[in-house]
């Protein structure tokens, strides 16, 4: 039935609302700029800032950082 199809697809392209406020993620991104010269690799500058911050994994800093960058141009 394509009623169902569509309901389902939509279902699919749902995604769960960040526990980070957006404040702290453009927060992290510009402390993550700011402090990156001051490391010796992107990594370890951005578990410094998830450590700062309070965010629980690095990973989480890499993905907002490199979507800035997208976003950015």
């Amino acid at each position: 039935m394509p009623g169902d199809r569509q309901r389902c697809l939509t279902l699919w392209t749902w995604t769960r609302p960040s526990p980070y406020p957006s404040e702290l993620r453009n927060r992290a991104v510009r402390m993550y700029a700011e402090i990156r010269p001051d490391y010796p690799s992107e990594w370890s500058a951005m578990k410094a800032v998830a450590a700062k911050l309070g965010v629980g994994h690095a990973e989480t800093i890499r993905g907002w950082a490199r979507k800035a960058e997208v976003d950015a141009g």
